[in-house]
């Protein structure tokens, strides 16, 4: 009784959100209490003018509607659409009418086709937030809701207007909040639904254009995601196969912000996890696994290698092993790695190219690499990587690499980083065998950069 009395006079009127949350949590939790607590957070909720205690108040409700069904909690949960939108607290309040709503429609309260009207309301409008919590909370009240088959045809309406919102609707928020609600689709929605359902969202991820609208994009992907899980039996995975391979990973998107198109592999590497294998995906999937970037290469190797985790090193010696497979998208990551700024990563990914060529051959390598040349992603780290190994590779497919460079990508760029590697690499070559002696020393007198004329006569 001492307890569950400082809970409800002390922590939750506490000034601190995470304070009042765990006083709710502690209150559903506890396996005996007042018998009147339920009366008590029900008059601190319509007596208080605090509005962290009505918040309080309201988490608590939620936490104990698993083991209580009250017709209070229910009548209470009906006044959201009572909240001025823009005062002070509403979305607090908001927050905890839809934990509310949530629990109280898993806990199957009997409710009315009218009172399931106003919770869809609730809902459309924690869909609008700008808040991602507040739009997360109202998807989780809706997949609550999406399971009472007795209002079938209410809420099958309300998924409908959901889909055909994401198009309409010029708010961008709301419209994440659309595409989200899409991914709690019940049965009776998505047998007539599905394929379009499905069609829409492949669209919207792997819409590029605008470049700001990459979170909707994820938002997009995660729900295609968990739909993939629950309609394991109806998805035309095919379509989802076709979008991974074409658009979703290899999506290297770069904007002020840098590398956004990162947000979109990751997410695509959880879905993939969820798709039948097919030697495109895995080759993507080998790609992101040997990246330089550590967010992306650790879900990579658990999507190849399920449920596993290991470093780069470890991996590369497990698929080194694998009978004939996808092999270039391997090459494309580890060139990636091993021509960044990081000098770990290129000491470690040259060894493992070394250690691959050595099992493998050096033909898929020396195809990826003259490839690269023609990706402005790779082009440079491409040049740095045949630096790094250069003594461990054929003088014949140097000698190729460097007529590339002489003949099409230095004349093509005006890319002052590209051309210092190009050139530098040039001269690494030219020391042992001095077969681009005159080239550089012509390029060293007329080339149109005095970055370039400086770096060769300082070198021959």
């Amino acid at each position: 009784p001492d307890l569950v009395a400082h809970l409800l006079q002390v922590s939750m009127f506490n000034f601190d959100y995470n304070v009042r949350k765990l006083a709710a949590e502690v209150l559903g939790d506890l396996n005996i209490w007042q018998q009147d607590l339920c009366l008590k957070l029900i008059e601190i909720h319509q007596n208080s003018d605090d509005l962290f205690a009505i918040h309080g108040a309201l988490l608590a409700m939620a936490a104990l509607s698993a083991k209580v069904i009250s017709n209070q909690f229910i009548e209470i949960s009906l006044q959201a659409d009572k909240i001025p939108p823009k005062s002070l607290g509403a979305d607090l309040l908001l927050e905890g009418y839809l934990k509310l709503i949530a629990a109280q429609a898993t806990s199957r309260a009997i409710i009315s086709g009218q009172q399931l009207n106003i919770w869809l309301k609730t809902i459309a409008i924690g869909l609008k937030s700008r808040s991602d919590d507040l739009r997360q909370n109202a998807i989780d009240a809706l997949r609550s809701i999406s399971s009472i088959s007795e209002f079938s045809e209410l809420v099958d309406q309300f998924y409908l207007s959901c889909f055909t919102g994401i198009e309409k609707e010029r708010d961008i928020n709301y419209q994440k909040g659309l595409i989200g609600a899409l991914s709690t689709c019940p049965v009776s929605f998505f047998s007539k639904n599905g394929s379009v359902v499905l069609k829409l969202l492949l669209k919207t991820a792997k819409t590029t254009l605008p470049i700001n609208d990459i979170e909707k994009r994820c938002i997009a992907i995660e729900s295609i995601c968990k739909l993939s899980k629950i309609y394991k039996s109806e998805l035309d995975f095919s379509l989802i196969k076709e979008c991974l391979v074409s658009s979703l990973l290899c999506d290297y998107s770069i904007d002020a912000r840098g590398d956004v198109g990162s947000k979109i592999r990751l997410a695509s590497l959880k879905l993939a996890e969820n798709v039948p294998k097919r030697p495109e995906i895995d080759d993507l999937i080998l790609e992101q696994a040997f990246s330089r970037l550590d967010r992306l290469r650790k879900p990579a190797i658990a999507a190849f290698f399920p449920g596993e985790s290991m470093e780069i090193e470890e991996f590369a010696l497990k698929v080194i092993d694998l009978p004939q497979g996808p092999r270039k998208g391997v090459y494309r990551g580890l060139i990636f790695s091993c021509g960044g700024l990081d000098p770990d990563m290129t000491e470690k990914t040259g060894q493992i190219i070394k250690k691959f060529i050595e099992k493998w051959g050096s033909l898929e390598f020396e195809e990826t690499a003259i490839l690269s040349l023609e990706d402005d992603r790779l082009c440079i780290p491409s040049i740095q990587t045949i630096s790094f190994i250069y003594s461990f590779i054929s003088l014949q497919f140097i000698e190729d690499f460097c007529q590339k460079l002489i003949t099409e990508t230095i004349p093509k760029t005006s890319n002052i980083r590209k051309l210092l590697s190009a050139f530098k690499l040039l001269i690494q070559v030219n020391s042992s065998n001095g077969k681009y002696c005159d080239y550089l020393k012509d390029q060293g007198s007329n080339h149109k950069f005095p970055a370039v004329r400086q770096l060769i006569q300082t070198k021959i």
